[in-house]
């Protein structure tokens, strides 16, 4: 029987078990005494042709094995055998022998066999199984249909941190904590109840092995099921995948941090948003720490020396047991310093490497934002300081309103472009502008600085308002194709307004910008609506019309830009808080503001908030000048009376002066119907009207001519004076500084509107006889004389501070 003998022992190296395993029996000589039927199917003899035969009839290749066969085995002998069938093929199998007694005592022989085939795929799959259950890292149990464990491998025993024994007869939710383990379990009872197997389902929570650090282990479930298809419970394995887990929540961490850090330009909040992602998920506490220049930067060089003091921005409450490892990680962006981070880790466990590198990247992260932020903050800085520059610093004195305005940085961008503007005009009259410029920072604020110049040079032209949006768009034409730049928004929008006091009337055009809000002493509020023109810079070249609305005396008229009505309701909002406003504009401002420092979005804001105050008849004077020259010494005559009675006899003769000087003109040159209006205000405005579009000039006589001195003369005895056009024709005007009213005016003035002034010729009682000189005001020799009748040597009076004529 040596060819049996291929291995001896302990018969570990054949499976065996039902299925294709054939037996047979031998006597101790070799005689088959039984004979099975997986035999035969093994090697084709029935039991009738196979019992009786010897054994070595079955071995191939010539191998023949003479006497007893138990001077060749022993019980559990194990080998490889070459076995012929019976049609003549070799047939190779795996064969145990297993030693036996009959009932009269004599030795027998089992023979079992399994084709190699079989006993190779049945070695694998003994060999897979004792790996699974002994030697690997895969945790495996079996549950009862109640959950109960009946089985546990090593691994898991390592892996729950509860030994076998201690498992064994007890429910799943007994082991693991509460209420991660209901879903456990949630899950095993739907595949006992459906047979579907589930795969990777994670358990998150902490285990007798981690009890203080959040594992992850990932489940599948199958179900098990007894010879006769019952459900007989659940297997599962388990896999840690904390590793996995971890990488996955730092991951996530970062996503997290960069979304809220990422979102703000204010380097506190960066730093808050970081305290508030890392703590506790990734450490016990956490802080931030600045450089003071980081927190409050100046406009100043990048490389000018900053202030090296830390400041601690954001932080959180220190844990109650003291925490653990202090990590220690610098804020660098840009080249330059910024801070540190300081993570505190959890009481009993170190900072593993993938958290050193965690932290340094969220440290990163931040340094980026703290470092953008910072340098957003000083460009804010530079761009705030250049529009604080370039909006007006004071309301320029008038009386036509009473003036407060408020300014509003946006809070979550840089500075923008809206500004506002007070000019006076002339004829008491006063602009009120608000525009946008479209962008944000230094482009904006010099893009509003360049655009506020043009609108106060297109004032002192007294264009009307649709007129001068027009000319102002052509400049914002102009200027952006000089820039070539095409990719941004090349204007903005804005709103001329033009309050009038004598006529108690608002002018105003708009250039793509929101209606201006008015309330009336009657207690109601409406908004100006008028037909609003494109935006500036768009070269549409649509008209801008000027619209007219009453205003009396005592009205407050709101001028904002389009960020404000979101910031306080909406339109309505608006409307009611001016409609409700008491007291002076600066209090109506502060209510339509709302006491905000900034206003929410990344548009800021202004509002301008405007009273009316109306120029009392008594200090209007109206004449309706005759087209004849006569008309111009009773014109003199009629301006000293009235500027006797205003108590300003020493400044009647410049007075006289410069209105005969323009009346002439209009006589001469214009059209009728001729008007002179005086209106006597914080100066003193003379204006002549008249129906031609005659634009009038300046210029210097010769020594032998007759004329041509008369706008010359009116340049010198004024502070100014100009040309305004309107539809019906032009208006020549001229302010004088008012000096301190004498105490010897005549008598009160009567009431004295548009066209109720005295009437022309009628001599005033105090008025300097007009005799003798015509309607230039010149004797009879030829010779300028005074309201006196003196010759005038061209010498304006002295006003008595120690000057002469207009500055």
């Amino acid at each position: 029987m040596g060819a049996w003998r291929v291995t001896t022992g302990d018969g570990e190296g054949l499976p065996f078990g039902p299925g294709a395993v054939s037996t047979a029996e031998l006597a101790d000589d070799g005689t088959i005494t039984a004979w099975g039927p997986s035999a035969r199917r093994l090697l084709g003899y029935d039991a009738a042709q196979a019992i009786g035969l010897r054994a070595n009839r079955l071995l191939a290749d010539g191998v023949r094995v003479e006497g007893l066969v138990s001077r060749w085995c022993r019980d559990g002998d194990t080998g490889e055998l070459a076995l012929r069938h019976h049609e003549g093929h070799t047939v190779r199998v795996r064969a145990r022998v297993n030693e036996m007694r009959d009932a009269d005592g004599e030795l027998r022989w089992m023979v079992t066999a399994l084709p190699s085939a079989e006993a190779v795929r049945r070695d694998v799959g003994r060999s897979v199984l004792a790996g699974l259950a002994d030697r690997t890292s895969i945790g495996l149990a079996v549950l009862d249909t109640d959950l109960r464990y009946v089985w546990i491998n090593p691994a898991l025993e390592r892996m729950g941190g509860v030994p076998a024994g201690a498992r064994y007869g007890r429910r799943i939710d007994d082991v693991l904590p509460r209420p991660a383990s209901r879903n456990v379990m949630g899950v095993m009872k739907e595949v006992m109840r459906t047979g579907r197997p589930v795969n990777d389902f994670e358990y998150h929570g902490l285990t007798d092995a981690s009890p203080d650090r959040e594992v992850a282990l990932s489940f599948s479930c199958f179900r098990l099921e007894d010879s006769a298809n019952r459900v007989a419970g659940v297997g599962y394995a388990v896999i840690d995948v904390t590793p996995r887990f971890r990488a996955r929540e730092r991951l996530k961490l970062l996503d997290e941090a960069s979304a809220r850090i990422g979102s703000t330009l204010d380097a506190v909040r960066v730093a808050g948003g970081l305290v508030a992602v890392a703590v506790p998920r990734f450490a016990a506490s956490a802080a931030v720490d600045l450089l003071d220049a980081v927190v409050t930067p100046t406009p100043s060089a990048d490389d000018a020396p900053a202030p090296r003091a830390l400041r601690t921005v954001a932080d959180s409450p220190p844990p109650a047991n003291g925490g653990g490892p202090l990590l220690l990680i610098p804020l660098r962006a840009g080249g330059r310093n910024l801070g540190q981070v300081r993570f505190l880790g959890r009481a009993g466990q170190p900072f593993e490497p993938d958290d050193i590198t965690l932290a340094q990247e969220l440290a990163q992260r931040v340094a980026t934002c703290v470092d953008n932020a910072s340098r957003f903050e000083r460009e804010r800085t530079a761009a705030l300081a250049l529009r604080r520059s370039l909006l007006p610093k004071d309301v320029p004195r008038q009386t036509a309103v009473d003036v407060a305005r408020r300014y509003l940085p946006a809070a979550q961008s840089q500075v923008g472009g809206a500004w506002y503007d007070v000019i006076p005009l002339s004829g008491a009259r006063t602009a009120l502008v608000v525009g946008q410029v479209a962008g944000h920072g230094l482009a904006a604020a010099a893009g509003m600085g360049r655009l506020r110049t043009a609108v106060q040079t297109l004032a002192r032209m007294d264009l009307p308002p649709g007129e001068l949006l027009a000319h102002l768009d052509d400049i914002v034409v102009g200027l952006h194709e000089e820039s070539n730049d095409t990719d941004t928004d090349p204007g903005g929008t804005c709103l001329y307004a033009v309050y009038d006091p004598v006529a108690q009337r608002v002018s105003l055009a708009s250039a793509g910008h929101p209606p201006p809000a008015v309330a009336l002493p009657d207690g109601t509020s409406r908004f100006l609506e008028s037909r609003t023109g494109p935006a500036l810079g768009l070269g549409a070249g649509l008209p801008f019309e000027t619209a007219e609305f009453p205003l009396p005396e005592g009205g407050l008229l709101a001028l904002y830009s389009a960020a404000l009505p979101a910031a306080d309701g909406g339109r309505e909002g608006l409307r009611r808080a001016l409609a409700a406003g008491e007291g002076s504009p600066d209090e109506v401002c502060g209510a339509l503001t709302g006491g905000l420092p900034r206003v929410p979005g990344k548009d800021d804001a202004v509002v301008l908030v405007a009273r009316a105050r109306g120029v009392p008849e008594d200090r209007v004077a109206v004449w309706d000048v005759p087209l004849e020259p006569s008309a111009v010494a009773r014109v003199r005559a009629d301006v000293a009376g009235r500027m006797a009675r205003w108590g300003l006899r020493d400044q009647s003769f410049p007075t006289e002066l410069v209105a005969s000087e323009l009346v002439t003109n209009a006589i001469r040159y214009g059209r009728p119907p001729v008007r002179l209006r005086l209106i006597r205000e914080t100066s003193l405005t003379c204006e002549v009207f008249d129906a031609s579009d005659t634009t009038p000039h300046v210029r210097r006589a010769a020594a032998d001519e007759e004329g041509g001195r008369g706008l010359f003369l009116v340049a010198q005895l004024t502070e100014r004076w100009g040309t305004r056009y309107t539809a019906e024709g032009k208006t020549v005007w001229s302010e004088q500084p008012l000096s301190t009213p004498d105490d010897t005016a005549d008598t009160p003035d009567a009431p004295n509107g548009p066209n109720a002034a005295d009437p022309p010729g009628t001599p005033d009682a105090d008025a300097p006889e007009a005799e003798g000189r015509d309607s230039d005001g010149r004797d009879g020799d030829g010779r300028r004389t005074g309201a006196d009748g003196r010759p005038f040597t061209g010498v304006p009076p002295s006003r008595g501070d120690g000057t002469r004529g207009a500055a």
